[in-house]
């Protein structure tokens, strides 16, 4: 079992060293500063602004069978609500890591995604796991929404929405759209 676990609302120090390099190249040149733990308690794993100013949910899953990636992503219980109330990050990235290492990860347009898919997420079906309770967005319907912006196998981002980029440089940078091309 690695050492990843949660230990008073943090992560082992060594995953907050893969979600920098991995947010480096997402990001290239915008700064990137995870919040502190007292502001990073409102129901997600970790919560990053970069550019100083667009927040960042990330979630991390470790040693899941290699095709999770390409099968769903999570929100908790508690977030469909945060999502209604436009009260969470605009950005959703979620990592799978193998090991020590990303093996995949998915930028999500949050509130791009509220808005087309169906059912909406507060209409979903809860599942529960031990302690969790969570619902599901299957990839397909990422797609469908155009709302997965970016994709990774660790090394390398594409855009998977034709717009991706143009959408994301709105959400870090409004206002200087023709000036940064991320």
């Amino acid at each position: 079992m690695r050492d990843h676990a949660m230990r008073g609302y943090r992560y082992a120090p060594w995953v907050y060293d893969e979600l920098c390099a991995l947010c480096r190249g997402l990001f290239p040149g915008l700064d990137f500063l995870f919040t502190s733990t007292a502001e990073d308690v409102g129901g997600v794993d970790v919560v990053a602004v970069i550019n100083h100013y667009a927040k960042l949910a990330i979630r991390a899953r470790f040693d899941r069978p290699d095709w999770a990636p390409d099968i769903d992503v999570t929100f908790r219980e508690t977030e469909p609500a945060m999502i209604d109330a436009a009260t969470y990050a605009p950005l959703a990235l979620f990592v799978w890591f193998h090991g020590f290492r990303v093996q995949a990860a998915r930028l999500i347009d949050v509130y791009h995604m509220a808005a087309r898919i169906a059912p909406a997420l507060r209409a979903r079906p809860i599942h529960r796991f031990g302690d969790c309770a969570f619902v599901t967005v299957r990839i397909g319907e990422l797609h469908d929404a155009r709302a997965l912006l970016r994709s990774s196998d660790g090394r390398a981002w594409i855009t998977d929405a034709y717009d991706g980029d143009a959408r994301l440089t709105r959400i870090v940078c409004p206002g200087r759209q023709a000036a940064l091309r991320l």
